[in-house]
């Protein structure tokens, strides 16, 4: 993948912990706090170390949409999710949870033949810290794939670094409609919206085995948070 690679990363959840930021901004606002789903909430709370927290969310967390988790917006759109964020992201008690990633992906980019390219959110203040060695474009509506579609096409993406699985299969979709057939790699973060709760295996097998097949795409996780694993395999976070 290192060889010639044109990697495009989708910023939800990649290099900013986005849905545990904002879960975590909400759940501190009584009128929200009241309404989050008891056992998650209780599970949660008791473990007030912020670390524990954040490698909870990551491995309890079932839904890509911080909302999921509050009884009175559980089903709110990926739409009305990012109108919500937009009008947020300013507000000065919204912690950033910079990832792994966000901090160490730049050295790939001090390579020959690498070139690389940032979607995020237009009022989105936290930058990566390899955010001056690629191309970066913003949009209120990064979810949605449009400006995704659009980069990939006119860049001819050959990687492209996303949180969830559903996103790789949506965005891979979409470029078939497009007669758009060139491979791609497809990472995808470790996060448990990725999983099935029940047998804990990856989401959606036969759509990437179909595309796997016949459109010659690949697919593989990284993990956004390989020191909080450290710690948890020391007994650290236990």
């Amino acid at each position: 993948m290192l060889q010639g690679a044109r990697l495009l990363v989708i910023d939800y959840d990649v290099t900013r912990y986005h849905s545990f930021d904002f879960f975590r901004y909400l759940l501190y606002r009584k009128e929200w706090f009241v309404r989050c789903e008891p056992q998650f909430l209780k599970e949660f709370v008791e473990l007030r170390n912020p670390l524990k927290q954040i490698y909870y969310y990551k491995t309890h967390g079932y839904d890509i949409n911080p909302f999921y988790y509050f009884d009175t917006d559980k089903y709110r759109s990926p739409d009305e999710t990012e109108n919500w964020m937009n009008e947020h992201f300013a507000d000065s008690d919204l912690i950033a949870t910079p990832t792994d990633i966000g901090q160490r992906l730049g050295v790939i980019f001090d390579r020959n033949g690498i070139s690389g390219y940032l979607l995020k959110y237009k009022n989105d203040p936290y930058s990566p810290g390899f955010g001056d060695k690629v191309t970066v474009y913003t949009t209120d509506h990064v979810l949605n794939l449009n400006m995704a579609t659009a980069i990939v096409k006119q860049h001819g993406i050959n990687a492209v670094m996303t949180s969830s699985i559903e996103l790789a299969i949506i965005l891979a979709a979409r470029l078939k409609v497009d007669g758009w057939l060139q491979p791609i790699t497809f990472m995808v973060g470790s996060y448990a919206y990725n999983y099935d709760a029940n047998t804990g295996r990856l989401r959606h097998i036969p759509a990437i085995n179909a595309l796997e097949l016949y459109y010659k795409h690949e697919f593989g996780i990284f993990n956004p948070f390989t020191g909080l694993e450290q710690m948890k395999n020391e007994n650290l976070l236990s």
